[in-house]
């Protein structure tokens, strides 16, 4: 059984590596489906935001309401973030092979 750490890449938190590179359009509707079956006040102007601001204010939101697991219920399973589909099936290849100690993505 192996016996390793995986990291995401450096700077990467968690709600980050969530939206990275997820389109924007899937972004916005995610967000304000959450926020509409939670009760809560979604970001301002969300719909008009786009990129790197739509990015920042994703990040804040799910981790301000701690909303990581509803955020990725509310994603279509055609559009998940690419830097989390990366990281698990990277553990599943640690799982399930030899390599131990600390992997880094």
């Amino acid at each position: 059984m192996p016996d390793a750490v995986l990291r995401l890449p450096d700077g990467v938190a968690i709600e980050a590596a969530l939206v990275i590179d997820l389109p924007d359009k899937v972004l916005i509707e995610a967000i304000s489906d959450i926020a509409d079956v939670a009760g809560i006040a979604k970001p301002a102007n969300i719909e008009a935001l786009a990129g790197d601001q739509l990015t920042r204010a994703a990040i804040s939101f799910i981790k301000g309401n701690s909303l990581h697991g509803p955020f990725i219920d509310a994603l279509p399973s055609t559009n998940l973030p690419p830097i989390a589909v990366q990281f698990l099936n990277r553990a599943v290849e640690v799982a399930t092979g030899t390599e131990s100690g600390l992997i880094q993505l």
